[in-house]
């Protein structure tokens, strides 16, 4: 029921809270330019990619919502009807893809004609909040998640209407989601500083898993492709796994520098033990299931990672966001271009 992006899991776009958003920044362009652009000097914390279009992507940003059509070698800004352009996440409806969603600081928008429009989706959540990202179900693609420090809410109308999942939780303060693509109702969420928590009814309730955790503050989470028992999670002391669905955690930092934050994690759909860590050192790979990890940084000149995405179309290509700008690898991280 919820393979991730064209394959597998949530179609799922998350931005870490610790991440900064700088504020009264130059605006890169206008809120709507043909005009084609490099990105850079700004926040870049997510990416969506088209299942329709190889080479299409979106980009969220400090100063809003941007999208290439030649795999992000140029970018076209689409902020008409953004109030806010401190865009968190982008996301793009499996189904349609001329249906988009944004979570900025001040709330939600949605687009129904590839981003050249926005119009507020907050009916239901609560005044002033700040979401983090979206989770979308590919199979049923009025169903969604998004998260703020107020918790997970729900939405079973395309965002029109949101409805909190927080039963259980002893923080609402979501930094992550993940979910388990043979079992449709399992989701685990990463937390501020509550360690993680499981739900097995599709977020009606929640149970903690956090044995093992030397660190409750949960950046980024995810499930092995393969084997959903599988579970990494970055952690303020570093990556953790658990082979047995989050009920135990031990640490998996083995070639990662002591100190290093991990705000990044995405695993190689079609190489199982394949994993690659984002962090402020850089890019960081395991082809050991987290046994052992080797910088993956050759030509990249700004290592403070602040997002990191696999294309699902090629998993050997993956992007990069950094406050220099987009960098990209087509070989699985051996070398990265500056775009």
């Amino acid at each position: 029921m919820w393979p991730v992006r064209l394959c597998r899991g949530f179609c799922l776009l998350m931005a870490v809270a610790m991440h900064p958003i700088h504020f009264g920044v130059t605006p890169l362009v206008d809120a709507q330019t043909t005009a084609p652009t490099k990105l850079g000097g700004v926040s870049i914390l997510g990416f969506a990619f088209d299942p329709s279009a190889h080479n299409t992507l979106y980009a969220a940003t400090g100063d809003g919502v941007f999208t290439s059509s030649d795999g992000g070698k140029t970018w076209r800004a689409l902020n008409n009807g953004l109030t806010d352009r401190n865009i968190e996440a982008v996301a793009i409806d499996p189904h349609d893809t001329s249906i988009l969603y944004a979570a900025a600081y001040g709330g939600l928008f949605t687009s129904t004609d590839k981003g050249e429009s926005w119009a507020p989706a907050n009916t239901g959540l609560p005044a002033n909040t700040h979401p983090y990202f979206f989770a979308l179900d590919p199979k049923q693609p009025s169903h969604l998640y998004t998260a703020s420090g107020d918790g997970i809410f729900e939405s079973t109308n395309r965002g029109k209407q949101w409805t909190a999942r927080n039963i259980g939780l002893t923080g609402t303060k979501i930094n992550a989601l993940a979910s388990v693509p043979t079992q449709p109702l399992t989701l685990y969420i990463g937390t501020l500083k509550n360690g993680v928590f499981q739900s097995t009814d599709a977020g009606q309730s929640w149970t903690p898993k956090s044995t093992g955790l030397l660190d409750m503050f949960i950046p980024a989470l995810t499930v092995d492709p393969t084997n959903p028992a599988l579970l990494y999670a970055a952690t303020g002391a570093g990556i953790f796994i658990s082979h047995d669905a989050g009920t135990h955690w031990a640490a998996a930092n083995t070639g990662i520098p002591t100190g290093t934050f991990v705000g990044s994690l995405i695993p190689d759909p079609t190489e199982p033990k394949t994993l690659y860590a984002g962090t402020d050192q850089g890019v960081f790979k395991t082809t050991t299931a987290g046994a052992s990890w080797t910088a993956s940084n050759t030509g990249l000149t700004d290592t403070n990672i602040e997002v990191l995405a696999l294309d699902p179309h090629n998993p050997q290509t993956l992007y990069v966001g950094t406050y220099s700008g987009v960098f990209k690898t087509t070989d699985g991280g051996t070398s990265w271009v500056r775009l």
